[in-house]
């Protein structure tokens, strides 16, 4: 059998790029297949080939426009129809081999990496194509590990037929959202994030001598001001009264782009703190090769403190899967849904207490009490709240894991 691995992963010619969260949902999934169905052939699309160690087959992801998306869609779907239809072919070289990959697979399987939502046009409307594609050539098609959603009003009349094309749907949320999107079809499931239980991989780092801050945040534009002016005053507020060191958790380590480099985003947080505050140096050049174990680095890294402060959704999932408590902040409702549904399989009755939402906090006195009356609670709570942590991630391993490799594999077996 082969299966087709559909993600938004790799690499970049003549650079690094490395995205954690997305490299972190595609290499467990990997694990998995490798663990349960090892006879498996898999392949999967990606920028650039990155994962040479392990067992697979890189494709190319085919071009897609970068603007005028469901325009190019139509088109390319009426080209679709044509070839079908009418076996007359309209489509460029790279988008024939691109369909003629998707002939070769039995399966494919959107594993995370990528989400579809509006707010990712380009993704959203190249997966809506690969997804009507793939059904229109007989293969089966299932998609793990999604957030789906919120959706533009111009694109629900697309978007939501396709995605009741599929066999299977495995959200990161409670399934009843899709039923008020219209999405009724395919069999639903809610589970945790996948990653939650993806294995750390140890690397060297210096012994924690104070209380350990992970701190894993990047360039939020508006927000950015109220952000970073809420984290260092409120942590040179608690370093008045505890020993605390701060460790920067990466999540796109670049080379390409200072804009989009997550370390050079979070060192501004450098001038603003006091000497009292220790940052602790994190040699990436070590730790980056090869690839595909550098998502399982960051994780043990996060594992290495008491409290994690996020922006980004995969450190806040690597926190609590490692019994470590985290605080989130929270910007419009793309990132509220995904990092809230997060906290809910933890707290499902008390997740607001680790959320700071920048949007509902818009003045800086406001974030920076909410930001600094969450952090000192969980400071004080620390033990009590890996304890939790840790009795709710044992659930998690008797129950999701099985119940979502289960839910995965049936369909491939």
């Amino acid at each position: 059998m082969k299966v087709l691995l559909f993600a938004n992963i790799g690499g970049v010619p003549n650079g690094l790029y490395y995205h954690v969260g997305d490299e972190a949902m595609f290499l467990q999934t990997y694990h998995l297949y490798q663990k349960y169905f090892p006879k498996i052939e898999l392949s999967a699309f990606v920028s650039y080939p990155s994962h040479t160690d392990l067992k697979i087959t890189e494709q190319s992801l085919p071009p897609f426009p970068s603007n005028r998306y469901l325009v190019n869609f139509i088109i390319k779907f009426l080209k679709l129809l044509s070839l079908k239809l009418l076996h007359l072919n309209f489509f460029s070289p790279e988008d024939i081999r691109f369909i003629d990959c998707l002939k070769k697979q039995d399966v494919i399987h959107f594993c995370g990496g990528g989400n579809l939502s509006s707010l990712f046009q380009s993704w959203l409307y190249l997966s809506a194509f690969t997804i009507i594609t793939a059904k229109l050539l007989g293969k089966k098609i299932i998609l793990t590990n999604q957030t789906i959603g919120p959706f533009k009003f111009r694109d629900l009349p697309f978007i939501i037929p396709i995605l009741n094309l599929p066999e299977k749907i495995v959200i990161r949320e409670p399934s009843s959202t899709l039923s008020r999107y219209g999405i009724l079809i395919p069999k639903t499931s809610g589970a945790p994030d996948i990653t939650c239980f993806l294995k750390n991989n140890p690397v060297k780092i210096q012994p924690k001598k104070h209380i350990r801050i992970g701190i894993s945040i990047h360039n939020w534009g508006k927000y950015n001001k109220i952000l970073i002016d809420s984290i260092a005053h409120s942590l040179n507020t608690v370093s008045r009264s505890k020993k605390i060191e701060i460790l920067y958790l990466p999540h796109i380590i670049t080379n390409v782009s200072d804009e989009l480099d997550d370390s050079i985003f979070m060192a501004q947080l450098n001038r603003l703190f006091n000497p009292k505050i220790k940052i602790i140096s994190l040699d990436l050049k070590n730790i980056i090769y090869p690839e595909s174990k550098l998502a399982a680095k960051i994780k043990y890294l996060t594992s290495t403190c008491d409290l994690t402060i996020s922006t980004r959704y995969h450190n806040l999932i690597f926190s609590l899967s490692e019994n470590v408590p985290g605080i989130t902040f929270t910007s419009e409702s793309y990132y509220y849904q995904k990092n809230s549904n997060a906290l809910k399989f933890y707290y499902p009755l008390s997740y607001g207490n680790y959320l700071v939402q920048l949007d509902r906090h818009p003045q800086k006195r406001d974030a920076f009490n909410t930001t600094l009356s969450k952090i000192i609670t969980r400071i004080h709570s620390n033990q009590a709240e890996k304890k939790h942590l840790s009795k709710i991630n044992k659930k998690l391993n008797l129950t999701a894991k099985t119940n979502l490799s289960n839910f995965l594999y049936s369909e491939s077996a």
